[in-house]
């Protein structure tokens, strides 16, 4: 026969296996494995996938317990586990199906799993293994789920493709990688989870390195599957391990950026078996790579520790979901995260530039400059909840305005604009001034991350800039720089400016024709969607340019 290609099929469950096996052969790809690799893997008395098989709790998850290995006819006692008879009709099984590769011609079906053609024949190969053994074998046996995960299981297996006229055609390359999935595979979320990637250095790592482990446990006497107990962060442990082993070993200098990680999540028992399909963005792989790189994968841990057992609340979800994560910051006793991890974390997961970052640990800064270190302690998750906290910190960004610290395109980097008709503002901003509160005075981040990022495009409300500067100019040329800061910025201290003040604003600039300040445009520059006034955003940020731009004045006339 021609030579036995060994090749990727595209089907998760095969390919996994294929994977234990070129990792178990100390390959580097599929493609430089032969049949003698995989006899001499088969074959390693250190390495028998009948023994880890017959002890692995991970194995019934695959193949359930219709199989050679728990039938009690053969042996199978619960709580001593398979009989020496039921491994050696285990081991004529698993070593029947790699003679069929050797002897498969390659011409007849379509296996249904990988595509390839194949002329095997699953009954009479059964039949075969059965009677060497001296046992007898009902005619006609078919593939089900005690041979290939999820076979026939779609609500019944009249519901399931290739239909309920006939069993599935499976070619014996993938019936054997089969056999190697209880080693490689973890619980996640309670279920068994098996990987791919578009990357194949990282699923050839990440498999190899669950490989590894499962192995040691076996050699310990654990057989629990990895990851019983510890919710979705077994999956996160396991990444940030192997990254931190890729980068010390050298043998990736960067994680691909176009490398996602699928995860099928699969259940093959009784009739609840089915599948899901997730994934781990590209996004989330380079943050935990670079926060592996610097030197935060224990900051992750204690993080992992501590989250909840709803997935809904847990780490994982949130960066996969590309969304703030609740435990990064203070909460009761909890400091929350360095700032390293959760800079880092806002920069790659949340989309936020370091520009706006800095910003509010300023605005943080100034806000506990007179608290007593006890005060700071105390501060709780809800601060900015309370109007006054909200108003002093946004007094404290006036001020800022007006010395020059602070700009309307650092207060919009910090609170984009996420509606318009009223102006509505992202309240995030807040999470982010809150969390530097107590983190105030640690500024190595800035160093750490300074090729990170920059300011990035700010979206700025263009009439509240233009309005500003154009009454700014108008009102400094008729009375002077000293009643604008009396009259105007002052006035805004005291909470002596709201509407009237706006509408005469409006009406000066209306009557110098300028554009965007006609009396149509007063409904949709002002009031929400039913027409009644929504002004507080837009005095705010009126009020902070004018601040700044009065700030810039003084400046430039000083100098």
């Amino acid at each position: 026969m021609d030579k036995i290609n060994f090749i990727w099929t595209g089907n998760p469950f095969v390919d996994t296996g294929w994977t234990i096996i070129t990792h178990l052969a100390k390959k580097d790809d599929i493609s430089e494995l032969n049949i003698d690799d995989v006899k001499k893997v088969l074959n390693d008395t250190q390495k028998n996938v009948v023994e880890w098989n017959s002890k692995l709790k991970s194995f019934t998850m695959v193949f359930g317990t219709n199989n050679s290995l728990y039938q009690a006819g053969y042996g199978y006692k619960k709580g001593k586990g398979p009989s020496d008879r039921n491994k050696k009709i285990y081991r004529m099984e698993v070593s029947g199906l790699l003679d069929a590769i050797e002897k498969d011609s390659n011409n007849g079906y379509i296996c249904e799993s990988c595509g390839a053609t194949a002329d095997f024949d699953f009954a009479a190969y059964c039949k075969n293994v059965f009677s060497q053994l001296g046992e007898k074998l009902k005619e006609g046996k078919t593939i089900g789920r005690d041979w290939f995960p999820l076979s026939g299981s779609l609500g019944s297996d009249a519901q399931s493709l290739p239909a309920a006229s006939r069993s599935m055609n499976i070619c014996p390359k993938c019936l054997f990688a089969i056999h190697y999935l209880p080693i490689g595979l973890i619980l996640l979320g309670g279920r068994p989870a098996i990987f791919q990637s578009t990357s194949k250095l990282l699923t050839m790592d990440l498999v190899g390195a669950i490989v590894d482990e499962t192995i040691s446990r076996l050699n310990t006497g654990n057989y629990e599957t990895i990851g019983k107990g510890e919710g979705t962060k077994v999956l996160v442990n396991r990444l940030l391990k192997l990254f931190e082993d890729l980068q010390k070993s050298k043998k990736q200098e960067n994680l691909p950026q176009y490398s996602n990680l699928l995860v099928w999540r699969f259940s093959n028992s009784g009739t609840g078996a089915d599948c899901q399909l997730e994934k781990i963005p590209n996004q989330a792989l380079q943050f935990l790579w670079e926060a592996v790189r610097y030197g935060l994968r224990s900051e992750v841990e204690k993080l992992l520790s501590r989250e909840p057992k709803d997935p809904r609340k847990q780490l994982l979800t949130a960066i996969k979901e590309g969304r703030d994560y609740f435990g990064l910051y203070s909460y009761k006793k909890f400091e929350g995260a360095k700032p390293e991890l959760y800079t880092l974390y806002q920069m790659r997961i949340c989309g936020v530039n370091r520009h706006p970052l800095m910003i509010a640990q300023k605005i943080a800064t100034e806000f506990v400059t007179n608290m007593k270190p006890k005060e700071i302690e105390k501060i709780k998750a809800e601060i900015f909840r309370d109007k006054s906290n909200r108003s002093k910190a946004l007094r404290i960004m006036s001020e800022m305005a007006e010395k020059n610290e602070l700009s309307l395109a650092d207060y919009s980097s910090l609170f984009p604009e996420i509606g318009k008709h009223p102006i509505q503002i992202d309240w995030r901003g807040w999470d982010i001034i809150r969390y530097f509160l107590k983190h105030s005075q640690d500024e190595n981040w800035k160093e750490k991350y300074k090729d990170i990022g920059g300011g990035g495009n700010v979206q700025q409300h263009p009439l509240i800039k233009r309005a500003a500067e154009l009454y700014f100019e108008y009102y400094v040329k008729e009375k002077g720089i000293a009643k604008f800061k009396n009259n105007i910025l002052d006035a805004f201290k005291h909470n002596k400016i709201g509407r009237r003040w706006l509408e005469t604003v409006f009406l000066r600039l209306a009557e110098k024709g300028y554009d965007g300040f006609q009396v149509s445009d007063w409904d949709d520059f002002c009031n929400d969607e039913n027409g009644n006034p929504c002004l507080y955003e837009l005095l705010f940020q009126m009020r902070l340019h004018l601040a700044n731009l009065y700030g810039q004045k003084i400046k430039k006339e000083g100098e």
